[in-house]
């Protein structure tokens, strides 16, 4: 079924090799913040959508998704950035440990 034989082999090879890799990762460590609600009306000052909140969710984002990605794969990951000492900097860092 596969056309590509040779490719397969050497992409099989190269997943495999992934947890006995180091990677640093220096870069801009985000916290994507993501607000979920319901529209409750339209704001009668201006164009605005008055949300009802019903959840929030923090992931990693920029090069902290890239650490994130890295790790998933089995990759050691030395991160090198600077958190927040904020609650997005701590849920940034819960989700490292997580």
């Amino acid at each position: 079924m596969t056309k590509h034989p040779k490719e397969t082999d050497r992409l099989k090879r190269i997943l495999e090799a992934l947890p006995k890799t180091t990677v640093t990762v220096l870069g801009d460590l985000v916290a994507d913040e993501f607000v979920y609600g319901e529209i409750s009306r339209v704001s009668r000052e201006a164009p605005v959508l008055i949300l009802k909140h019903c959840e929030r969710t923090v992931l990693p984002g920029g090069g902290a998704n890239a650490i994130n990605n890295l790790a998933d794969l089995g990759v050691n990951v030395l991160p090198v950035g600077i958190l927040g000492e904020d609650e997005p900097g701590r849920l940034l860092m819960k989700a490292f440990r997580h």
